[in-house]
């Protein structure tokens, strides 16, 4: 083999270890984007029942599709956002750029099911699914810090 051949061998083999080395991010990237997806269509809310009178929140969707539903359809611009930022982020794409955007719109995600904004008085709890969904936006939000943290530490080495 040719020196030529040994150097294109090595570079050929860091490549390959580095796309391992961050394989198991787009695994978690794309579970979820699914997640995500699905909890959509489940009532982020619980009723509310102020005497004879019950308010449904029900699903993003449901709360998008009504009067007065800005707050949702900011949501829904923000998960379709992390739906396709969590889709790219999952084919292995590895732009520092990716996960700082990942880790913005998850974290807005994460306040906006925190303060519930346009749900009125009295405020309503999150139902199961809004849970899942606050969990799942700090685990996006964190898990794309570390990635970041990871491919900063990663270009310093290499």
């Amino acid at each position: 083999m040719s020196q030529i051949d040994q150097q294109l061998s090595k570079a050929r083999l860091a490549e390959l270890e580095d796309l391992v080395r961050f394989a198991g991010y787009a695994r978690l990237y794309g579970s979820m984007a699914v997640l995500a997806l699905t909890l959509s269509f489940m009532p982020l809310f619980d009723d509310v029942v102020v005497g004879d009178v019950t308010t449904r929140y029900g699903s993003l969707w449901d709360m998008a599709g009504r009067n007065n539903a800005a707050p949702a359809g900011f949501g829904v611009i923000l998960l379709l956002a992390l739906v396709m930022l969590l889709a790219v982020a999952a084919f292995g794409a590895r732009n520092p750029k990716l996960q700082v955007a990942l880790a913005v719109n998850a974290a807005l995600i994460f306040l906006m099911l925190l303060a519930k904004p346009g749900t009125g008085e009295p405020t309503p709890s999150l139902s199961g699914a809004g849970q899942a969904g606050v969990a799942i936006a700090l685990c996006v939000t964190l898990l794309a810090i570390i990635h970041l943290v990871h491919l900063r530490a990663h270009e310093r080495r290499g």
